[in-house]
């Protein structure tokens, strides 16, 4: 099935990135409410089914396609940077836990305990300074 999107609306945004992602937020809050049976609720844009032969446009994202993710350039101290930082420290720890487990792949658990434990012990032993 193909759809045709018409909308014609003002947004009020500090900026491009602000008003795009209000007009996105809308359109899923409405998509979410469509689908709990909920009818006629945007009426700032139409969605209608049209001709399955009318040329479509493609959605896909060409730029994520040829460059690879675009990294996001956020405030360090808002919220979302904040939570950039922490997003980036979970998956460091998953990729570091997934490495220790691939190298420890063919090992038996008494050569990976003999192993901890003699880092245990050397760091027992080690100077204090």
């Amino acid at each position: 099935m193909k759809f045709k999107f018409d909308m014609s609306v003002t947004v009020e945004a500090k900026s491009l990135e602000d008003a795009l992602g209000a007009i996105c937020s809308h359109i899923s809050t409405v998509n979410r409410q469509m689908a709990s049976g909920l009818k006629d609720l945007a009426p700032e844009f139409i969605i209608a089914e049209i001709d399955a032969k009318t040329e479509a446009v493609d959605l896909t994202d060409k730029v994520t396609q040829s460059r690879g993710p675009i990294p996001l350039d956020l405030d360090p101290k808002s919220a979302a940077g904040i939570a950039l930082v922490e997003q980036q420290k979970v998956r460091d720890a998953e990729a570091a836990r997934t490495a220790a487990a691939l190298a420890n792949a063919g090992r038996s658990d008494a050569e990976i305990l003999a192993e901890h434990s003699a880092a245990e012990q050397a760091a027992l032993n080690a100077p204090q300074s």
